[in-house]
């Protein structure tokens, strides 16, 4: 197996996607940065009940607190690894094939996992009822909602 050198390895019709994968790489750093910073500003809420209450005071705080950063950070992912593809399949193509299924997919099960939403809306409607049934049945759907998201 072959090195792959900068000097034959790289295809210049792939330059942009080169530049985009780096800079998107460089965003994740940043985002990670910041959201580390962010959650020791912002602890995050241990109860349903907690997470409802941050929502309602400050649903941007919410958002952020309930991984809505790692959003942007995986679409840069997909980028990132798109780029590394492109650049080592030369040197292991299966398994780079491999690689870049397995990040693609765990990708796919993070945003089909992440709700942020789905809580800033159950924070809503939770604000909005009247009785103890329809409280209980709101804390019990931001349970799953946590339990999906493993907090």
């Amino acid at each position: 197996m072959s090195m792959v050198n900068t000097a034959e390895g790289v295809d210049p019709t792939y330059k942009s996607l080169y530049r985009f994968g780096g800079a998107a790489g460089m965003v994740v750093a940043l985002l990670i940065v910041i959201e580390v910073i962010f959650f020791t500003l912002y602890p995050q809420p241990s109860t349903v009940r907690g997470w409802f209450e941050l929502f309602q005071v400050s649903p941007i705080i919410g958002l952020l607190d309930f991984w809505g950063l790692e959003i942007l950070m995986y679409a840069m992912y997909a980028m990132v690894f798109l780029a590394l593809y492109v650049v080592l399949r030369r040197v292991n193509q299966s398994g780079m094939a491999i690689a870049v299924t397995l990040a693609l997919l765990g990708i796919a099960i993070f945003f089909a996992t992440n709700n942020p939403f789905s809580m800033l809306s159950l924070s809503s409607k939770y604000a909005a009822v009247t009785t103890e049934v329809q409280r209980s049945t709101l804390l019990a759907a931001g349970e799953a909602v946590l339990a999906n998201t493993n907090q």
